[in-house]
């Protein structure tokens, strides 16, 4: 009994966090857009509401903690737009759109269900400083220099944000578990609701359906391996996903979608910096395939293109604070701030996350040894050939292959299109094979590849009538793929016995520097997770306040 009350709790939450982003995106659509929500926009209002709150949270945190009581954004943006999400129901009835919403229920349902029982599972995070991030945006504003208190307290996303924000309501009590259930259910519905009810109901497909469709296995691939967790490469998986198919669009089928597009290259960037690749490639793909006149073409892009510049000052403005680097741990580019990072510390971190992403050690790292050379070339085949990595770099990339050769060999593209829709996708995996070779870090540019090269094939193989059945086939590889990369190792379909999820407060002692600053450090070096602020586990003896005894005044190295 406890295991389905706890799955209904989460999926509660999951509900709540989907209607509060739709609030909100209706709200922006209305505001800035200038237009009104129809059933098949749920998604994109969603996103639309998700990016809007980053962008409230973002500034608000400048100034002060996320406290919740700044969830009164919700009943204004509701009074403001009651008479569109009036229209939105009225419109359901109106345009018989009962049978898209029946279908919608009756496949996101169960998923939902689903999820919030895998929610229940062993939560996801990095503990060096995931939990501490989420706790320094409840209890203190943008903090300067927070960097020099850890390295990793660096590393923004505005994941953190969010989770930061909604955890102090009272209504959540797992969003921990809940937040990254609500990425995949919105994941699922785009990526696998939609365009199945369009070939449920016979409707022409778009090859954009079909893509959208091939993003299925590797949706439910990190149902299990990102969920429940903080991880912050959920949300970039996700939004550059959602960019991908959303550039196909805009490229090939001559969608004017730049709107959604560009807040989904924002949100990717505010959710890692990795993500950087994708999006400058991307704008540079616009650029060149439009040149100047998309930027203004319409009314409703120039206002987007001002959220879209403040969306990504933003995130640029919260690293300066954080370190003195725009691009942190990129060191080649900084602002002279007192409280900025020293250039060794950030190359060492940048070292540190090469090495992870190579399977070696900093004191290995070494790109011009012979030794490292043959011990990176043997982690880049474990990343492509060990049977539970497949699915994120082979199989996308055989699918590619096939698919090319076919769009070349019957001539289905133009060459410019593809270059521009490719590039962003082959300038992602470039830095995951020369800089960090791991998968998490480019596993939606192999899927970019795979998905939008095979789609030819795969409409001109399956004519309408047989589209629901290659549907069905995409999910029974999906959960196929999981089960045979289960054989040997523990991974379970469904929770049975919840991991309980409690405060890790490590043993700590008070470390004292010699600027008389109390720092808590745990025991063992043990990570600092709910440690009372401010925690490091290495603190610097010369680490200092800018101003007195205000914390909030920030760190600097005297």
């Amino acid at each position: 009994m406890e295991i389905i009350l706890d799955s209904i709790l989460i999926s509660i939450e999951i509900v709540f966090l989907f209607l509060y982003f739709f609030i909100l995106g209706i709200f922006f659509r209305k505001t800035f857009l200038q237009k009104r929500t129809e059933l098949g926009d749920i998604v994109e209002t969603n996103i639309l509401g998700f990016f809007f709150n980053f962008l409230f949270l973002g500034i608000i945190n400048i100034f002060s903690p996320t406290y919740p009581f700044f969830v009164i954004i919700l009943p204004i943006c509701l009074a403001h737009s009651i008479q569109d999400i009036l229209y939105f129901i009225k419109k359901i009835k109106i345009q018989n759109n009962s049978c898209l919403l029946i279908f919608l229920l009756l496949t996101a349902l169960p998923f939902l269900f689903w999820i919030s029982n895998l929610g229940l599972a062993e939560l996801k995070y990095e503990p060096i400083y995931h939990i501490q991030k989420v706790r320094w945006a409840q209890e203190y504003p943008l903090i300067p220099g927070l960097a020099n208190l850890s390295l990793w307290l660096g590393f923004d996303s505005s994941l953190f944000l969010q989770i930061a924000f909604f955890d102090q309501i009272q209504f959540f009590t797992k969003i921990f578990r809940s937040f990254s259930g609500y990425l995949l259910t919105l994941g699922f519905l785009h990526f696998f609701a939609m365009p199945a009810y369009r070939f449920y109901k016979d409707i022409e497909p778009e090859l954009s359906d079909i893509i959208k469709i091939l993003f299925t296995p590797i949706l439910i691939n990190y149902c299990f391996y990102l969920h429940p967790g903080l991880d912050t490469d959920l949300p970039t998986i996700i939004f550059g996903s959602f960019v991908s198919v959303e550039l196909f669009r805009n490229i090939f089928e001559k969608k004017n979608n730049l709107s959604f597009l560009l807040i989904c290259l924002c949100l990717g960037f505010s959710s890692k910096l990795s993500f950087l690749p994708t999006a400058l490639l991307t704008l540079f793909s616009l650029f060149y395939y439009y040149s100047f006149r998309f930027i203004v073409h319409k009314y409703e892009n120039r206002i987007i293109f001002i959220c879209i510049i403040l969306g990504f000052s933003l995130q640029l403005f919260r690293n300066v604070v954080l370190t003195g680097y725009p691009l942190y741990p990129f060191k080649h580019f900084s602002i002279s701030l007192k409280w900025k990072v020293d250039e060794i510390e950030v190359e060492k971190i940048a070292k540190d996350i090469k090495s992870y992403a190579t399977g070696t050690t900093a004191n290995d790292y070494n790109i011009n040894s012979e030794d490292f050379k043959k011990r990176k070339s043997e982690w880049i085949k474990t990343r492509l050939f060990v049977q539970h990595r497949r699915i994120e770099t082979l199989y996308p990339i055989l699918l590619g292959l096939i698919g090319i050769a076919y769009i070349l060999f019957r001539r289905l593209a133009n060459l410019k299109e593809l270059a521009a829709f490719l590039l962003p996708a082959i300038g992602q995996l470039a830095m995951w094979y020369f800089i960090s070779p791991t998968s998490r870090f480019a596993v939606w540019a192999f899927w970019w590849v795979g998905a939008g090269l095979i789609c030819y094939l795969v409409k001109d193989i399956f004519s309408k009538k047989y589209l629901p059945i290659f549907t069905a086939t995409i999910v029974i590889f999906s959960f196929s793929i999981h089960v045979i990369d289960s054989l040997g190792q523990k991974k379970n379909m469904l929770v049975f016995s919840p991991v309980s999820q409690k405060s890790r407060v490590p043993n700590s002692f008070v470390t004292i520097t010699s600027t008389k600053l109390q720092i808590n450090t745990p025991h063992n070096n043990k990570p600092c997770d709910d440690c009372s602020l401010p925690c490091s586990r290495t603190p610097k003896d010369n680490l200092t306040l800018l101003n007195g005894n205000e914390i909030e005044s920030g760190f600097h190295l005297k």
